[in-house]
């Protein structure tokens, strides 16, 4: 099926980015089409794709800003709030990416969002993690993800505001 090729392709693609910087370079060029694959109607490829981009992000500051400039700022946001937790926990890490680093021009991430959603989804879990069987809260891995973002976002901000 058509959903079987993308993630198939975002898969390959995350593989190369996660590579040498001359690879990932190379998978910069999938990015337009990645960013488009984030409005997917399918968790998993939406998930493939974020993590793709988070792999470039994180390669170094220019593929960062290159990552950035294609869109994928605001999609990557809104994936914080899908119901798939793996989707919502590669998106914070994501955005972690998009925001590390040297000069990260924090206010194009912040224009779109992403603290005040990271914010939110730390506060809908009451702080709590999700343990089995106990409804309230959020995974680990999600509350950790998200701290990262939030520890980036305020990093040497003379005045953090939502």
């Amino acid at each position: 099926t058509c959903v079987d090729s993308q993630l198939e392709a975002a898969w390959t693609i995350t593989n190369v980015a996660a590579g040498t910087s001359a690879q990932t370079e190379a998978a910069l060029a999938t990015a337009p089409c990645l960013v488009q694959l984030l409005l997917s109607g399918s968790a998993a490829v939406q998930e493939q794709c974020v993590w793709a981009l988070g792999n470039m992000a994180g390669d170094n500051p220019d593929f960062r800003d290159r990552i950035r400039a294609n869109g994928a700022g605001l999609p990557t946001v809104q994936l914080l709030e899908s119901t798939n937790v793996a989707v919502r926990t590669t998106a914070a890490w994501a955005l972690s990416n998009f925001a590390r680093g040297p000069e990260p021009k924090l206010q194009e991430l912040f224009a779109v969002g992403a603290g005040e959603r990271a914010v939110d989804v730390v506060v809908a879990s009451g702080g709590r993690v999700e343990v089995e069987g106990v409804l309230g809260g959020a995974p680990l891995t999600l509350l950790i993800e998200l701290s990262w973002l939030l520890s980036f976002l305020t990093y040497n901000q003379e005045a953090f505001q939502l």
